[in-house]
Formats: C-alpha cells, structure tokens, sequence
C-alpha cells in the first residue's frame, strides 16, 4: 500500500472568550492509496475541522500544530495541491457559487486553470460527460446558480471536483441535500472512483451508508478519532463504547424495536487535552479513564479506550 496523506499528530484549537476550544486533538492517521474513508460522528466531533486543516483555509483565531503530509510533502502551501491533486467538497452548496455568474464560467474555471491545454470544445465535452453522471444535462451549465435547486448544485459541485481527475477527494456532508436515488449513485460514484487507485474521504452522518459504501471507518469524538477500522469489521465489532453506541442507535439494527435507543446527553465543548474525551457521556467509565489510552489492534486501525488496556493486563 502506497500512503498518500498522513496526519502527524495534527491539532486545530479556536481562541474563544473561554479559552481554546479544542477542535481536532492529536490526530495520527495514514490514509493511502485506493483508500475510501468515511469519517462518522455527532455534530461537534470535528470532522468539518479536519477538513478545514487539509484545505488550509485556517480562521485567523485557529492555532494549528503538527503536520499534515501529501505524498511526503508537508501541506503548508494548500494552493500547491488543492484543484489537481487534493478535491475539497465543502458544505454548504447554496453559497458555493457565485449568484450573478453562470455555471459555465464558474465550472471551467478549474479546466482552465489545471488543463490549460484543453480547447473549449473538449472543456465543454468533459463538463457534460462529468454532469451525466449524476443524472444532470449539460443545459444547466447555461443557468444561475439561483435558478437550480440545492441538490442540483450538490451534483454540479461533485461533478466539477471529479472533473479535475484529483488524486484525492475529500467531501464534507456531500449528499446532505441529496434524495435517496442520488444518495446512492454519488457513494457508489466515490466507491468505484476509490477502486481505481484513488483515494475518497467522506465526512458524513449517514452511519449506516458509511458502512455500507466506505472500506475503512474512522469513529471521531470531541476532536479524536476513537476507532479506526475496516468497515465490515467495525460494523460487526465495534470495541470503543462511543462506536458501540452510535451502531446501537441505527435503525437497521432495531428492527424489531419500538423505539430507537438513544446516546445521552450532547457532545461537550472542549478546553484540555488529557483524559478520555467520551468519559462524561460512557456507561463503561472507570477511574482509571482519566488518563488517554491508545491501543493497536492490526495494522494501522486502533482502538482508543483504557478497557481494552485492562483486558490485556488480565
């Protein structure tokens, strides 16, 4: 396996009147080549965050430390990378676009720029062909931004990003305003896209398609990644008490139930750095949780839990 992006102990916190709320703490992940990553958790757990480092465009009350690395390379100049090789699919697709500007000259903007050499007959060829796969005609690329739907502008977003061939795609809530045939058609786009030797990684509330589509999972909880594993592995075992928890909430495995369990309680603002994040929330919480534990299971995938700790000492 080939690793493409790395995370080296990268940490985002916000100066708040209450001091630094801690966004992403510590986080240390390989990502490589043909990887599809779906990236779950609550609101508030920091994903969004993490796309925001990777894309560099850091708020100016955000301290950064640590690294994040492309192909070796550190990203500490995001426009060296982002468009070609690195492809952000922001939240949000109502203020994506410019309002006064059609869709033609904002979508080719990124051809024009990475493929200088492409006529406009075969930007245009591309543009159509990249549309059509997400069921769109070319005649929306004639139309204001404020004359299509959020779903459609969804679309157009993911097809532009996929025009520019990115070795990397990362996509934040990308099918939000999606119905559920286009739900389907964009993961299973990014599942056969990964497949090729490219790499996706997919910010998303969508837990049960996360398992369903993505090949590996990585669990976040108040700015950690708390379990990383492969999807079917995880789905089947999931160790952490937060994962356990989040699966347990899902309607597919509640069939027969007549009403959904819930996780008490809300994701808490963060201000230290010690301790394990999930411990005011845990059903399994001991004393001895206050201080962090990171436990390897295979490979790269881990399992940040001070239990798994104790089982090994038994």
């Amino acid at each position: 396996m080939e690793e493409i992006l790395k995370f080296k102990n990268f940490s985002m916190a916000y100066n708040t009147n209450k001091g630094k709320l801690i966004a992403v703490n510590k986080i240390n992940l390989s990502i490589f080549k043909g990887d599809y990553i779906a990236i779950i958790g609550e609101s508030g757990c920091g994903k969004s965050s993490l796309v925001t480092g990777i894309s560099g465009l850091i708020p100016k009350n955000c301290e950064v430390s640590g690294e994040i690395e492309y192909n070796k390379s550190s990203i500490k100049n995001p426009d060296k990378f982002l468009g070609k090789d690195i492809s952000i699919i922001m939240q949000e697709p109502m203020n994506a676009f410019n309002p006064t500007i059609k869709i033609l000259k904002q979508t080719e903007e990124g051809l024009k720029k990475h493929y200088p050499f492409m006529t406009k007959e075969e930007r245009l060829k591309r543009m159509a062909f990249f549309l059509n796969k997400f069921y769109l005609e070319g005649d929306v690329l004639r139309k204001y931004p404020f004359q299509l739907s959020g779903g459609i502008k969804q679309r157009i977003l993911i097809a532009s990003s996929m025009m520019l061939n990115p070795k990397i795609i990362v996509a934040d809530e990308p099918t939000a305003s999606l119905d559920l045939d286009n739900v389907k058609n964009v993961l299973n786009i990014f599942k056969i896209y990964a497949e090729s030797g490219n790499t996706v990684i997919l910010i998303t509330h969508d837990i049960l398609n996360a398992f369903k589509f993505a090949s590996k999972v990585a669990v976040m909880y108040a700015g950690e990644i708390v379990e990383y594993k492969p999807s079917g592995e995880m789905f089947k075992n999931p160790e952490h008490p937060y994962t356990k928890a989040l699966i347990s909430c899902l309607p597919a495995v509640n069939k027969n139930k007549k009403f959904l369990p819930v996780v008490d309680g809300t994701v808490e603002e963060r201000y230290f750095e010690s301790g394990c994040p999930f411990y005011n929330r845990c059903p399994l919480k001991k004393e001895e949780c206050g201080s962090y534990f990171k436990e390897p299971l295979f490979n790269e995938y881990f399992v940040s839990c001070y239990l798994y700790k104790q089982r090994k000492d038994l």
